[in-house]
């Protein structure tokens, strides 16, 4: 399975937390497409502003807070889009299914655990 997505306010090039999102996907050679909201997923509409950053610190601190499974637009917005990972990848049979593991991975604390990983072996290249 492919898939397409893009936010239709045309803010993002991936699954939106702050409304519609136009998704076409080819499986089995056929192409069709939908309408995704964040509330078929059940997950509350964000406001796009919360995830803006200004610098460095503030773009990790956002990531973090989503890995750590604090509540709040980051971490809705990375189960959304690493939901729709796992349903491409053929790993959960819809979006949705593919959301939710998304979210038992990130409270599991798999997901930080996973990121902690790739930041200590890409240290090696570093020195």
């Amino acid at each position: 399975s492919t898939q397409i997505a893009g936010g239709a306010q045309g803010l993002l090039d991936e699954i939106s937390i702050s409304g519609q999102t136009l998704i076409g996907e080819l499986k089995d050679g056929r192409v069709t497409e939908s309408v995704f909201h964040p509330e078929k997923g059940g997950l509350p509409v964000h406001d796009p502003r919360t995830l803006r950053v200004a610098n460095v610190e503030e773009s990790r601190a956002l990531v973090l807070a989503a890995l750590e499974n604090k509540l709040g637009a980051a971490r809705d917005i990375v189960a959304l889009n690493a939901g729709a990972a796992i349903y491409v990848a053929d790993k959960a049979p819809t979006l949705e299914d593919g959301v939710e593991i998304a979210f038992e991975t990130i409270k599991s604390g798999a997901a930080r655990a996973k990121l902690d990983e790739f930041a200590r072996f890409t240290q090696q290249f570093a020195k």
